[in-house]
């Protein structure tokens, strides 16, 4: 099918925020898929757009494919320039020289409403804006003089996408890892939340040839594997991460099997016991720092023993199942530090080797975490998805919290990304065992479902009383009741 360059005009800085449909109730019907592949003679990226029922009034109902001039390494240095612009305007705090020393890291102090909406909207969000604009024209829209057609079909992909909502795009590659989420479509020349495609729809990345489990979470068992270090250093011990978790599970009843040093870790992936969740929270990073491509560089330190303080890497997955699946097919929730600083590639080997054995799904962070969102953003996650049914299935509770924390000033929910299923859910709900205590007072009925405000409105909430913290933050970093230094730094 021949893409004309005429068939929609080029607006693509030019779109006003009345073109953005405004969110409804999550539907997550079909979208369009994005098949990415090698072409034949090695030039370039083949691009096949599979428009789904909802899409095809805006792209038709035929299979389009078009060349892209962007190759793996290209696109590999474009999302690290993403990455980076996303850490700096809001991790690395000491880019913002409106801010005091005092509040230099904002979200590594609280993750709801660190800075004031104000801020936000006239600050950090052009930033992530801009930085989410350029990677889509990276990918989707290069030289309309020079690709006619991929520059067409790109602003055809633009337009369907912002003017729908709720939609499930799945990406699928084996060597093309982006941070879909961040992805811009709307105005640069007056930014919203609206504009963010991991706002607007469900992206899922998916490997071709890896096996589709079922996606019903049917074991209520637990796997827990830590760096217990992150609750003794003195930057992060204040959050406490490893230690709220562990509280959390117990207030459902829930006794997580724990190993977290990699000799016990790597021998129990064979002979462990069907579980549903693997949790893992620790430090993770890459091993050549430097160049940063290779496929096994991605690393997870778990907790160091004198006899052994190497990572886990891809590889050890790959070696340790040859042979076998993961017992229970696990949802794998990565919330480590620096989980993807690796750039593009790092899914490439923990999301593949886990997904290619059993793994229903695969939850990993864009960008280097701080401890307190991290700590904040896993509590909700699995508080919704304990709720159980298909209306509390993975992707769906990863909207509502991307939605819910924007809306108060933080956008570091679209830094987790989705690799695998979005259906993935509890057929029955799991009910507390005992109240909350010391962190969050949870309604009875959830979480809310807060969308993004319409452009230029303005939200005035207070802060919603489930999520409130009741108890103080720990004082000893404080002179005369004002902080003296950050209370964590980024992880």
């Amino acid at each position: 099918m021949q893409i004309t360059p005429a068939v929609i005009a080029d607006r693509t800085l030019g779109l006003q925020p009345t073109d953005a449909v405004p969110f409804e109730t999550p539907a997550f019907e079909d979208g369009v898929t994005l098949a990415f592949l090698t072409p034949a003679d090695g030039r370039g990226t083949l691009l096949r757009v599979i428009p789904g029922t909802r899409l095809q009034h805006l792209l038709g109902d035929q299979t389009i494919e078009v060349r892209l001039p962007i190759t793996v390494a290209k696109l590999a240095g474009a999302v690290n320039a993403c990455q980076r612009a996303w850490w700096r305007a809001t991790v690395e705090g000491s880019s913002y020289p409106y801010l005091n020393l005092r509040h230099r890291y904002p979200f590594a102090q609280a993750s709801e409403q660190p800075m004031p909406s104000a801020l936000f909207n006239r600050v950090v969000l052009p930033k992530l804006a801009e930085a989410g604009a350029v990677l889509f024209v990276e990918i989707f829209q290069p030289s309309e003089q020079r690709y006619p057609e991929a520059h067409a079909l790109g602003t055809r992909l633009r337009e369907a996408l912002l003017h729908t909502q709720d939609l499930r795009v799945l990406v699928l590659s084996d060597e093309c890892m982006a941070p879909w989420n961040f992805l811009y479509l709307g105005s640069l020349d007056d930014p919203s939340a609206d504009g963010f495609l991991g706002l607007r729809h469900l992206v899922e990345h998916a490997f071709p040839e890896v096996p589709v489990p079922d996606p019903r979470l049917t074991v209520p068992a637990v796997a827990l594997h830590a760096n217990l270090d992150l609750d003794r250093q003195q930057d992060t011990a204040d959050v406490a991460a490893v230690a709220e978790f562990s509280r959390l599970l117990r207030q459902f009843g829930i006794t997580p099997r724990e190993e977290h040093h990699r000799a016990p870790f790597l021998k129990g992936l064979r002979q462990r016991p069907a579980e549903s969740i693997f949790y893992f929270i620790c430090h993770g990073g890459r091993l050549d720092a430097e160049a940063g491509l290779a496929l096994d560089s991605a690393s997870l330190a778990l907790t160091p023993t004198p006899e052994d303080s190497d990572p886990v890497v891809p590889a050890d997955i790959t070696t340790h199942l040859n042979g076998f699946a993961l017992p229970g097919e696990p949802l794998v929730f990565i919330n480590a530090c620096q989980s993807v600083r690796s750039g593009s590639l790092f899914f490439s080997g923990f999301a593949e080797r886990f997904l290619d054995k059993r793994a229903r799904s695969l939850l990993g962070s864009e960008i280097e975490m701080p401890a307190v969102f991290a700590r904040d953003f896993a509590d909700h996650f699995f508080r919704e998805l304990f709720r159980g049914g298909k209306e509390n299935a993975v992707g769906r509770v990863l909207l509502r919290l991307r939605r819910y924390y924007f809306e108060l000033q933080n956008p570091l929910g679209l830094a987790y990304s989705l690799y695998g299923g979005g259906n993935a859910y509890l057929p029955v709900g799991l009910m507390p065992a005992e109240p909350p205590s010391g962190g969050f007072q949870y309604a009875a009925g959830g979480l809310a479902d807060r969308r993004p405000h319409a452009a230029g409105a303005p939200v005035q909430r207070p802060l919603p009383a489930h999520t409130r913290r009741t108890h103080p933050r720990p004082q000893r970093h404080q002179v005369g009741g004002v902080p003296r230094r950050r209370t964590t730094r980024p992880s």
